[in-house]
C-alpha cells in the first residue's frame, strides 16, 4: 500500500514528505543568506518555487514553496 505523502528513498527507506509554503521579508543580502541556508541544510529540502516582490522600506519579500523529506 502506498501512503499519501510518503516516498521510498534509496535502499527502500521510507521518507515522509511535508509540503511547506511560507513568506519571508528582509534586506536582499539576508534573503539570499536564508535561501542559501535552505539549500545547504542537512535536512533534505526540494525547493519548488521562489518568487520575489518589492516590500516596504527597501526590503524584499520572498514566497517559498518547498518539500521537506523526513525519516519517520
Amino acid at each position: 500500500h502506498a501512503c499519501k505523502g510518503v516516498t521510498t528513498g534509496p535502499g527502500g527507506d521510507p521518507f515522509a514528505r511535508m509540503g511547506l509554503e511560507f513568506d519571508v521579508e528582509g534586506a536582499f543580502p539576508d534573503i539570499m543568506r536564508f535561501t542559501h541556508a535552505l539549500e545547504t541544510s542537512r535536512d533534505f529540502f526540494v525547493l519548488r518555487s521562489l518568487s520575489f516582490t518589492p516590500a516596504e522600506s527597501r526590503t524584499i519579500a520572498m514566497h517559498v514553496s518547498t518539500d521537506l523529506y523526513l525519516k519517520p
